[in-house]
């Protein structure tokens, strides 16, 4: 057996096919797969095969159905990736990239906010500098903090690229992770901007929704009967379009499963359920379901595991509270240092003093409404 480290494979994952398809010509198959950068190989006759790595919080040790009657075999898999191969003069249809798409934005996002952070260290570090002069110290710490950032920067850059790239090997491929299905996009973007500006269309965007998702059911359902039809969310679960229509009847439901399977999608539409949102993150993992119904109907019912939600309500709201109180008593700390100081350090000490405020009054509105939305799940057990 060999094995071979790649610890930074997912940063480019068309790559890492390539290398993997390279060392099957060369007579070594992939065997085993960790995640963090372990790919063991095992000697075999040298074979033309095309390999694509998938991201997929369902897999289950079984390839999708649509890949398996494409010709795909599994080769690796781990609790959250699987390895797929076919012979590259059979390959036709090819698994989606969407997840690394979705992977490589959040990223992306992640990077450009320690960016954000280091820009405004410098901006202050200069102001400082202007204003009192340096010493070695900052200096020395100056150039750390400036080194990270371009750190991220070439981070960025190679993020950025990597998911330019698999745009370009996304043709013929089987949309089988989308967030939003593309049957529900009924109108065109010029067609959505046409609306949005008549009044025929409106959106919005509440703040971090998914701590209390009964209460967004709720308001979904009231914005229909006020005659607001939900159309669709955005591709990041951010936004909520309504069309204008006639009032009527509909059953919004943030459903969480981690573990969902091929049945549990084709048992909610068999029941006439319509799937508006699959996430594509880990920390929260939830289907949108929608269903319309008369006022002579009752109101139907989403069959789900009650106290699966309730256990992930309660996760939610334990690390979002202990996150909140670790930052609100580091920068509180930091604060504190700086007014206690009077602003000694002028641009530098105000830029710090106006971040930590930030970061202290979103984690704890965070955490607050996490407790809600757990208080809110235990009482429509």
């Amino acid at each position: 057996m060999t094995v071979k480290f790649m610890p930074v494979w997912f940063a480019d994952v068309v790559k890492t096919e390539e290398r993997l398809s390279d060392y099957a010509a060369k007579g070594l198959m992939l065997s085993g797969f960790k995640p963090w950068g372990r790919f063991e190989f095992s000697e075999s006759e040298p074979a033309e095969l095309r390999f694509r790595i998938c991201r997929s919080k369902r897999y289950s040790g079984k390839l999708p159905k649509k890949l398996t009657e494409s010709g795909w075999k599994s080769v690796s898999g781990s609790k959250n990736y699987y390895i797929a191969a076919i012979e590259k003069d059979k390959c036709e249809k090819l698994p989606s990239y969407s997840s690394w798409s979705n992977f490589y934005r959040v990223i992306m996002v992640v990077i450009a906010f320690f960016l954000c952070y280091f820009v405004g260290f410098m901006a202050g570090f200069l102001g400082s500098v202007l204003s009192k002069g340096t010493n070695g110290k900052k200096t020395g710490f100056a150039v750390i903090m400036l080194a990270a950032a371009l750190a991220f920067v070439f981070a960025f850059v190679k993020i950025y690229r990597s998911g330019k790239k698999i745009k370009t090997f996304s043709e013929n491929s089987l949309d089988l992770d989308l967030t939003v299905p593309k049957e529900n996009f009924l109108y065109t973007k010029e067609q959505e901007k046409q609306m949005l500006k008549s009044g025929e269309m409106i959106k919005k965007s509440p703040t971090a929704w998914y701590l209390d998702p009964m209460k967004i059911e709720k308001t979904v359902e009231e914005i229909a009967e006020k005659g607001w039809k939900f159309y669709r969310l955005s591709k990041w679960g951010t936004t909520f379009y309504f069309v204008k229509s006639k009032p009527c009847k509909i059953k919004f439901v943030v459903d969480y499963q981690n573990q969902a399977t091929d049945e549990y999608f084709e048992t909610a539409k068999s029941d006439g359920w319509k799937l508006e949102f699959t996430s594509f993150t880990r920390v929260t993992s939830f289907c949108i379901w929608t269903k319309e119904y008369s006022a002579a109907e009752d109101e139907p019912e989403f069959y789900s595991d009650s106290e699966s939600n309730i256990t992930r309500s309660r996760n939610l709201m334990l690390s979002l509270v202990i996150t909140a109180a670790f930052c609100d008593v580091v920068f509180g700390a930091i604060l504190y240092m700086i007014i206690s100081h009077n602003f000694e350090d002028g641009c530098f000490d105000w830029f710090m003093a106006a971040f930590s405020v930030v970061v202290v009054f979103e984690f704890t509105c965070m955490a607050v409404m996490a407790v809600v939305g757990f208080i809110h799940s235990k009482r429509n057990k």
